[in-house]
């Protein structure tokens, strides 16, 4: 693909601003408050969706990954000076946000934003307010027994009471106003179970949910109120939001409560996002760059962060989500396929993540796993649980009454999922495993390079992306194919835009993406180099002294 002919920054035209008759500016006159060097670093593209919102317009803008959004949002919001809200996907981002944007804008993130307009009685009392729901907490206060399910499956009571309060969160995340049978999430081995047998069982967590959402809502009553509860109590409150405009970022990304009450309101709302990064539709995300209604649109396909070439493969993804718009490379970046360092390897799983983590200490390198090893941690004692013959907590071993059940189970079609894991632990043994993790940078500063899954990289860039072979999966003759859905292209589409420089893929996730024949560079023995390495773009094509191998092509 040949490179844009448009120019690759522009100038905002000049608008005469006009006051009213009350000193201020109307929304489609207010004034830009850009100052000459910004306006010079605005593409066309944002120029046009900063227009969009001076004209009071509820609108989306659909930015591809690297694009600018929140130089964009933060232009919008420089624009005016009518009192504004930005709500941003996590903490940090809202921090820096804050940071940035003027201050006639409020900058949280949605939670923040719901605790802060919590009543009283709920939000003061600090045993109410807690992280998450705890599982064994409801188990104890509702007095919950064991559960059977059918003839083959006795549900042990810490396990509904974790099943409890996963279903409550599920709904919290929706605009449903009461707790149905469809909230309840079905994993573990309730896949195993008849239809029968788990409808019944479903009932009965129903109820059980409904009268702990009753206590979570009793202020003197010590059942917890999470995140997830708090933001839902104020969805259901039906509020009215104090701003002019909101500007809603990683739309993609959000949920039921909370285009519920953006819909509801009567101020501007700008929906921001790309919806080809929604990667959490499992724990109940809604692509608000889908559903919501809005006056009008705009794009963003210029990215700031990858060259041409990286742009050319994700493309390719996008093609298979069947979008009609291509995202366009930064021309002043010469990123390479298969080529230069890499500082971060992407995995789909987190059984990938452990793989990448035993090769390299294997050979002596120390990795940084991208958010803390909590996540690996957590699976590996659920293992010397359930071979104690103790459940275990996590949702990929729920309702397994020892580990001999959760290999069997690992061998038949609704087991695929934890098949890596299972793969693993009969490999090395859950305690070699655990021993291993010990090994582990504390902190990317202290490591060679960084390891991560998909999910946990969203956000996040590198110099050097290397993707890891769990993406591919086998079909019936044994050929590499792309995991079937477009939430697994979606993942991969997220993950390698995360690239900057340096794209690095196998070569059978090439071939699954049609795209082999178009990389030049050669394929197959290639050689990875660590994070400190990846810094130094100038040498990337000189590997240093004493560097070893990363072998990716492998899945688990």
């Amino acid at each position: 693909m040949a490179y844009s002919s448009r120019r690759f920054f522009t100038s905002v035209a000049s608008v005469p601003a006009q006051q009213d008759a009350s000193g201020g500016y109307s929304r489609s006159e207010s004034p830009l408050l850009i100052s000459r060097r910004d306006r010079m670093n605005l593409t066309d593209e944002q120029v046009a969706a900063i227009d969009i919102f001076r004209r009071g317009a509820t609108a989306k803008v659909n930015a591809f990954a690297g694009t600018g959004k929140t130089t964009t949002l933060e232009h919008m919001a420089r624009s005016r000076s009518s009192k504004g809200l930005y709500l941003a996907f996590n903490t940090s981002i809202a921090a820096e946000a804050q940071a940035r944007f003027p201050a006639h804008v409020d900058a949280r993130t949605t939670h923040s934003y719901a605790l802060k307009h919590l009543s009283p009685l709920l939000r003061d009392g600090s045993d109410k307010v807690v992280r998450t729901l705890n599982g064994n907490q409801i188990a104890e206060l509702l007095t919950i027994r064991d559960i059977a399910v059918g003839s083959r499956l006795t549900v042990t009571a810490r396990a509904v009471g974790h099943l409890v309060a996963r279903t409550i969160n599920r709904f919290c995340r929706t605009g449903d106003r009461t707790i149905s049978a469809r909230h309840v999430p079905t994993y573990g081995k309730l896949l195993a179970c008849d239809e029968a047998s788990r409808d019944v069982f479903f009932d009965q967590v129903v109820e059980l949910a409904l009268h702990t959402w009753e206590r979570i809502q009793t202020p003197d009553d010590p059942t917890p109120l999470d995140h997830d509860g708090y933001l839902k109590l104020w969805s259901l409150s039906q509020p009215i939001i104090d701003a002019d405009f909101v500007l809603l970022d990683e739309a993609q990304d959000s949920n039921e409560a909370v285009l519920s009450v953006l819909a509801a309101q009567d101020c501007q709302v700008i929906y921001v996002g790309d919806r080809h990064q929604q990667i959490y539709e499992w724990r109940g995300a809604v692509n608000a760059m889908d559903k919501a209604v809005v006056n009008a649109e705009a794009d963003l396909t210029q990215s700031f962060r990858f060259g041409q070439q990286v742009a050319n493969v994700a493309n390719c993804i996008l093609s298979r989500l069947d979008e009609s718009k291509q995202v366009i490379g930064n021309p002043v970046i010469d990123s390479r396929i298969n080529e230069g360092y890499v500082s971060a390897v992407l995995c789909r799983t987190n059984a990938g993540v452990l793989g990448v983590v035993l090769e390299e200490l294997a050979r002596n390198r120390v990795p940084y796993v991208q958010k803390g090893v909590d996540d690996l941690l957590r699976l590996l004692k659920d293992v010397e649980r359930l071979r104690s013959g103790i459940p275990g907590a996590s949702d990929e071993f729920f309702g397994f009454a020892n580990w001999r059940e959760v290999e069997y189970f690992a061998q038949t079609d609704d087991g695929e999922g934890i098949k890596p894991i299972v793969s693993l632990v009969r490999k090395f043994g859950e305690s070699v495993l655990l021993k291993k993790l010990g090994r582990v940078a504390k902190h990317a500063s202290g490591a060679e390079f960084t390891v991560s899954t998909a999910h946990k990289a969203k956000g996040l860039e590198w110099p050097g992306v290397a993707i890891y072979g769990d993406f591919v999966s086998k079909d019936e003759r044994g050929q590499a194919q792309l995991r079937p859905g477009s939430e697994e292209s979606r993942l991969l589409y997220v993950a390698a835009t995360r690239a900057k420089e340096a794209l690095h893929m196998p070569l059978e996730l090439l071939e699954a993406l049609g795209i082999a024949d178009t990389i030049s560079a050669p394929v197959g023995e290639r050689k990875f180099y660590p994070q400190t390495a990846a810094m130094q773009p100038a040498e990337r094509s000189a590997p240093p002294q004493g560097s070893t191998s990363i072998e990716l092509n492998r899945p688990f």
